[in-house]
């Protein structure tokens, strides 16, 4: 099932964060019965998130970006995100909520001041405004070939094409995760969408989850 919203006004993020969605995006969520084990699960907002992208593409000529775990960026500033709520039942899947927000026809004066320099639209990178009904329609297409091919093979079928767009692959990057905070480089996704970060002791770590910073 799809629930669409014109605008939200409990509109929820990741850890619990606030999630501006007002009038001139797009916000809704969709309701799904993957017969999956939990540790499965995670990989999906990579999935989703590379969807995004790849559906925005056809609406705008700059390069579309992704950042892990859930992100969507334009000119290294956010343009969607997606927040995963996981019912179970033991150590399976009852349900899964994937809520997507996409900003596409908001100005500037639309977006809370604090966040104009870390967000964007479809609308202030192009100058002209986008169908709605367009824009969700490519990107529902785009998911279902996207979560098609994920249980299919797994997220290592989808990857390499993660990588090609991620914002930081390659690049010094700060996580903060598990209230620390880790300096390395970006290495890149392994097969079950965990973020491989090289130390500067030269380690190499596997995070499971955080936000990513660049440097």
């Amino acid at each position: 099932g799809i629930v669409i919203a014109a605008r939200q006004t409990q509109g929820k993020g990741r850890r619990g964060r606030r999630w501006e969605s007002p009038a001139g995006g797009l916000w809704f969520s969709i309701v799904l019965y993957p017969e999956l084990q939990l540790r499965d699960a995670a990989p999906l907002s990579l999935v989703f998130a590379l969807a995004v992208a790849r559906a925005l593409e056809r609406f705008i000529t700059a390069p579309v970006k992704v950042k892990w775990p859930n992100d969507v960026l334009l000119g290294g500033k956010k343009v969607a995100g997606i927040l995963l709520e996981i019912n179970t039942e033991f150590d399976r899947i009852k349900y899964l909520v994937a809520g997507i927000g996409v900003n596409v026809n908001l100005r500037a004066e639309d977006l809370p001041a604090a966040l104009r320099d870390q967000a964007t639209s479809l609308y202030l990178e192009t100058g002209q405004e986008v169908d709605l009904e367009a824009v969700l329609s490519a990107i529902l297409a785009e998911l279902e070939k996207a979560y098609t091919r994920y249980l299919e093979t797994g997220f290592k079928g989808l990857r390499r094409q993660f990588m090609e767009r991620c914002a930081h692959f390659g690049q010094p990057v700060t996580v903060h995760t598990q209230g620390r905070d880790l300096n390395g480089i970006d290495q890149g996704i392994d097969d079950y969408g965990c973020l491989r970060l090289k130390l500067k002791d030269g380690r190499l770590v596997r995070v499971t989850a955080g936000d990513v910073m660049p440097g």
